[in-house]
């Protein structure tokens, strides 16, 4: 059977229809699974990062802090630094709330270093009513003592963030 130019051309043609047809296919599904890795990115990965960032910030911002409160003398100072500590611990602990809600829908793993995360914080915070105590009270070589003997604590906490 010989073709004609004609018909080669018709078949041709069919032939790279047909290859647009799988290669358009092809692409979708790419382009739909794509997708849902940015869906899941912007879903949960960013916001992850995000509330991780601010919990660090927070957190580095209260070790900054807890130094500078007990080398205080002044009262003016020690209210402010309060008041910035208290403030960071709030922070801390809404975005730990925040982060609760992105961990409870993304699976165990990030439910089980949530727990992580929790536990050392709240570790962190009873290590810490004292020593402000102390160092409110002008208790200024206790509250040393205290700060130091919580390193482990801070330690933990920030390897858990």
């Amino acid at each position: 059977m010989k073709l004609t130019i004609s018909r080669q051309l018709s078949l041709m043609a069919v032939i790279t229809i047909a290859i647009l047809l799988v290669v358009g296919v092809i692409g979708n599904r790419v382009a739909s699974s794509i997708n849902s890795a940015v869906e899941n990115s912007e879903k949960i990965i960013v916001p992850t990062v995000e509330s991780i960032g601010t919990m660090r910030l927070a957190f580095l911002d209260i070790q900054v802090a807890v130094p500078g409160h007990i080398a205080a003398y002044n009262e003016n100072e020690k209210k402010e630094l309060d008041a910035r500590i208290t403030a960071s611990q709030q922070t801390f602990a809404t975005t730990l709330a925040d982060y609760e809600k992105i961990a409870a829908s993304s699976g165990q793993k990030n439910l089980d270093l949530l727990a992580a995360d929790r536990k050392a914080y709240e570790d962190f915070v009873k290590f810490l009513t004292p020593v402000l105590e102390k160092s409110r009270n002008s208790e200024v070589g206790n509250a040393k003592e205290l700060f130091n003997e919580g390193k482990p604590i801070i330690a933990k906490l920030n390897e858990s963030l």
